[in-house]
């Protein structure tokens, strides 16, 4: 799909996955994302990826990124108390985009989980009509999962080229329901430096855990700090702890996608 002028394929792989002892197949856990933006006069354009990795596929996909001159610009744990750890990779270069696609797709073929698949769309609820009204963007059920999906149109740079990709300031939240062990839910947004302590405080203060606050890519301008969350609050409470501390942003226009 086309977004923002930058080209991007969202996928996922289907892993069993629990975070918080709640079933947890969300898209986010184990993503496979990938976009590039404007081409050059030389046909280079920037491309950036995210995959998901189980710990045992980490070497191998990085050794097959890196013998391919693509910079792993971070590898980070993605959740707390989740089975099995999920560890997302990050990675970027400067080159036409269909060389990139070639490499990636001899990295994927290190994995031992392999297929790849495309989010389906199931409709909407009730409930998560109201999860996304709260948080302020549209909502759907994707893969049976409460999904509200937006970013942030802030100017960035990678590698002094324009990253206008969604993913550079994404403020991305999901709801789903465990029939044994109750909702579990997650979220992940790009905030600026200055943001993140009122933003951080704001969530914790509503009940809201604070897991991974990472840097995902080099050479960047600004400084952009990700931030996961995720608790086991009724969908509708985490969705009013979510807006609370969006309020405290000093940016605070969203656009859905």
């Amino acid at each position: 799909m086309i977004v923002n002028d930058t080209c991007q394929v969202v996928m996922y792989r289907q892993i069993p996955l629990k975070i918080q002892g709640r079933i947890a197949d969300f898209i986010l856990s184990f993503e496979a994302v990938f976009s590039f933006g404007k081409l050059d006069q030389h046909g280079r354009a920037l491309n950036i990826g995210a995959v998901g990795l189980l710990p045992k596929e980490v070497d191998p996909f990085l050794s097959s990124l890196k013998r391919n001159q693509i910079t792993v610009s971070v590898l980070s744990e993605q959740w707390l108390f989740s089975r099995p750890s999920v560890h997302t990779t990050y990675f970027q270069s400067v080159e036409n985009p269909f060389v990139f696609a070639r490499k990636v797709k001899e990295a994927l073929q290190t994995l031992t989980v392999k297929r790849l698949r495309v989010p389906k769309v199931d409709g909407n609820s009730p409930l998560c009509n109201s999860f996304g009204k709260i948080i302020g963007g549209p909502s759907t059920i994707i893969n049976q999962t409460c999904s509200v999906r937006l970013y942030r149109n802030l100017p960035a740079r990678i590698q002094g080229r324009k990253a206008q990709f969604p993913f550079m300031f994404p403020a991305v939240f999901f709801s789903k329901e465990d029939p044994k062990e109750g909702f579990i839910n997650i979220g992940l947004i790009g905030v600026l430096q200055s943001e993140v302590n009122p933003f951080v405080s704001s969530l914790r203060h509503n009940g809201i855990l604070v897991g991974v606050l990472t840097n995902h890519w080099l050479f960047n301008r600004p400084k952009i700090h990700y931030i996961r969350i995720q608790s086991t609050q009724p969908p509708l409470l985490f969705a009013q702890g979510v807006r609370k501390a969006l309020h405290t942003l000093k940016f605070q226009q969203f656009i859905s996608f």
